[in-house]
């Protein structure tokens, strides 16, 4: 059960489609869409940790690039090019493999008596990451005259370019190739694109609508069908990248798509063995798992420098930045499954930590303050109105890249959950141990002191639950912040008995140590939210004051689907209506921290005030759900998340603004609320255990889990579980 498929064409389903049969490798993404499609169709070929901003935009709105589409390929028949929005198709398919990360279409157009039937494939190479694939094949059953376009699309889908200028063509011994300069840093692209057919007749070079084209016009033989092989290079960042591209799309041509296939799925046979989850008794869910799991293998770091973006590689939605997602929801899948992965992961952080530090002493902090939107350098990339109103099309001020101070406790606790995990200590060496520091550096210039109550605030902050803006001593946060200073001490201590010479020289050389022993005052006395007398924490100071409305009733006020409902004016401000149930996070996240009687009283108060908006919650409200029992409640928080790319139903629009694209922190999330809510899986220093908390409609889960490494094979039954190791 590895695919995806739609029996259908429905205009409606471009940009769910776009999402739901994307391919990717990391390097870059190549959006579901059809060969024929171009930017009216949102067709996108977008690059990882490539960011551009066009220089004519006075708000800083920063994007990840996508580049020219070297699979743009078309048939015209009668002088008509067949394409399903202007000839409607007799039938139509469309299927994602994601046990061989390949994508597949089938189209049939009927003219009178006459059948013509389009066929294709493609895929991103995951050993050569620079390679694009595709097998186009088409068949009429009658002797009509056709004409076979193929070649670069230069024209782009973009949110917010151009982001390429200079654009070149090129023919070198038939392989095409287009090269271009991003306009902020003058980063060097470069596409390239070569075929194999068997037509019989040369194709010809040409300028269709200023596009780079190979052209065959002739007469089809009735049912033969015709096979033609395209071979692309995507290069970046070198000063030889067309030379580059030239090469390696000849390379390619040379090894033939036979053999790029199987090399494909061999990758991809490989990394299911120690990936998939096995489910058995819901085959909703079991797709489901896997879509999800797919879609994370496929965005996967391909360099040090590189993490994963809140939208994967759809496209340019949410700039194509990293959020939190990737420290919290994505990192744990690929510490049980691929440690190099979640290596990079953490180490980009490491890797960007300059960045971190010019935000904090933009707002006048000490220490590492990370971006609520992180790019290529660190900085933040979020504008000050990157909403606008649905209504008026005026920007909206947010404060999501101001007070939103919980990313920085958020990468301290992903570098906690790999050390835990891996015991590698280099990456503390490598950067992670000042990393560490700096967050705890920029906590402690943040709190404020309260005398009169002898305790530390935290004020002014957004939680995780971002439309409530500026609230003081947010639950979550404030757990957080704690928490990094614990973590510090911890590695310090850690880093003292592995390498005391490196800890000595950081903290000298930086002039830590006043900073370090006044940090042990404000880890003990900063203020956290207790429990009340019915065991609820309130999520911040004032939240017990708001307005206490149903979530219908908030929805019957508003006035646009697509309206913001947080910040001065949203519909949800005033309420207690939430985008995120942030006590349940903070319970999700330090499971062994409260008690069953306090998890049952938060999840029950605040459960029914979650507006649903945002698909991060779902994975928390699955884990605290199965953990008090309330498995059918979790099990629906479950499937949501795990379909959220199957049924498109999440949002596309804050405001005007798109934000769509795949959600690889929902796909993660679904990753958690399976193996650490239904699974009950648990790290105990050497040891792994898991506890069945199984949903009625799942029979067994089967999955694998690398543990300070080994590779231990987890099976949770309705009955009991068990934990084995693998033998060396």
């Amino acid at each position: 059960m590895f695919k995806i498929e739609s029996k259908a064409y429905l205009p409606a389903d471009v940009i769910k489609n776009g999402n739901q049969f994307m391919i990717a490798n990391g390097y870059m993404g190549y959006r579901g869409t059809l060969e024929e499609y171009t930017k009216v169709e949102m067709v996108g070929l977008n690059l990882a940790g490539i960011y551009n901003q066009p220089p004519r935009q006075l708000d800083p709105w920063r994007e990840s690039v996508n580049v020219y589409n070297p699979l743009y390929t078309f048939l015209k028949v009668n002088d008509r090019i067949l394409h399903p929005t202007h000839v409607q198709p007799t039938s139509h398919v469309q299927v994602l493999d994601m046990f061989k990360g390949v994508h597949y279409r089938k189209t049939t157009y009927r003219f009178g008596r006459t059948e013509v039937i389009i066929q294709s494939e493609r895929f991103t190479s995951q050993i050569d990451k620079d390679i694009l694939c595709m097998k186009y094949q088409f068949m009429a059953s009658d002797d009509i005259e056709m004409e076979l376009y193929t070649g670069i699309d230069t024209n782009i889908f973009d949110l917010n370019g151009p982001h390429l200028e200079r654009y070149h063509f090129m023919d070198t011994d038939g392989v095409f190739s287009t090269d271009a300069n991003t306009t902020e840093n003058r980063i060097p692209i470069a596409v390239s694109e070569g075929i194999i057919h068997d037509i019989g007749i040369e194709a010809k070079a040409l300028l269709y609508n200023n596009q780079p084209m190979h052209w065959v016009h002739f007469h089809a033989i009735p049912d033969k069908v015709y096979t033609l092989y395209k071979f692309a290079s995507v290069q970046h960042s070198k000063t030889n990248c067309v030379a580059e591209s030239i090469a390696s799309v000849k390379r390619a041509m040379a090894k033939t798509y036979d053999v790029l296939y199987n090399d494909n799925c061999s990758f991809w046979e490989q990394r299911w063995k120690l990936s998939d989850i096995e489910i058995k008794g819901d085959d909703a869910a079991q797709l489901a798992i896997r879509n999800s799991i797919y879609h994370l293998i496929s965005v996967r770091p391909y360099a040090d420098h590189q993490s994963i973006s809140t939208r994967g590689l759809s496209g340019q939605g949410c700039k194509g930045s990293i959020n939190w997602d990737t420290d919290i929801f994505m990192l744990p899948f690929f510490l049980n499954t691929d440690l190099e992965s979640a290596r990079k992961i953490v180490m980009y952080r490491a890797l960007t930590l300059e960045g971190a530090k010019r935000k904090a002493a933009k707002y006048g902090y000490t220490g590492a303050f990370y971006a609520w939107e992180s790019q290529d350098t660190g900085d933040e990339a979020c504008s000050d109105y990157n909403i606008t109103d649905a209504l008026t099309k005026a920007p909206i001020r947010t404060y999501f890249n101001q007070k939103q101070i919980h990313i920085s406790a958020d990468v301290v606790y992903a570098f906690n959950q790999y050390i835990e995990t891996t015991n590698d200590l280099t990456v503390l060496e490598e950067g992670g141990l000042e990393t560490v520091i700096e967050c705890a550096r920029f906590y402690q210039s943040f709190v404020t002191w309260k005398p009169d109550q002898k305790i530390f605030v935290c004020n002014d902050v957004i939680g995780p639950d971002e439309y409530h803006e500026g609230v003081n001593n947010n639950a979550f946060t404030n757990y957080m912040i704690r928490n990094t200073f614990t973590i510090m001490f911890k590695f310090i201590k850690m880093m003292r008995d592995y390498n005391s010479e490196f800890v000595r020289g950081l903290i000298a050389r930086k002039g830590y140590t006043e900073e370090i022993t006044k940090m042990h005052v404000v880890e003990r006395e900063l203020f956290q939210q207790q429990p009340n007398e019915q065991g609820i924490i309130e999520q911040f100071d004032g939240y017990y004051d708001l307005e206490d409305v149903s979530l219908d009733t908030m929805i019957a006020r508003i006035d646009n689907p697509s309206e913001y409902l947080g910040g001065k004016f949203g519909k949800a401000t005033p309420t207690k209506i939430i985008k995120k149930a942030d006590v349940i996070a903070m319970m999700a996240l330090f499971p062994d921290d409260f008690s069953r009687r306090i998890k049952e009283a938060n999840w029950n108060y605040y459960e029914p005030k979650v507006e649903k908006g945002s698909s991060l919650s779902d994975a928390f409200h699955a884990i605290v759900g199965s953990e008090i029992g309330k498995v059918d409640e979790a099990y629906n928080y479950f499937i949501r998340s795990a379909t959220v790319d199957i049924t498109g139903k999440e949002k596309n629009y804050n405001g005007s603004i798109y934000v769509g694209g795949t959600h690889p922190g929902a796909n993660g999330g679904a990753y958690m609320a399976l193996v650490y809510g239904f699974g009950g899986l648990k790290r105990e220093g050497l040891y792994l255990k898991a506890e069945s908390r199984l949903p009625k409609s799942i029979n067994e889960v089967r999955f694998k889990c690398i543990h300070r490494g080994k590779i231990a094979h987890v099976v949770v039954k309705n009955n009991g579980s068990r934990v084995t190791w693998e033998k060396k």
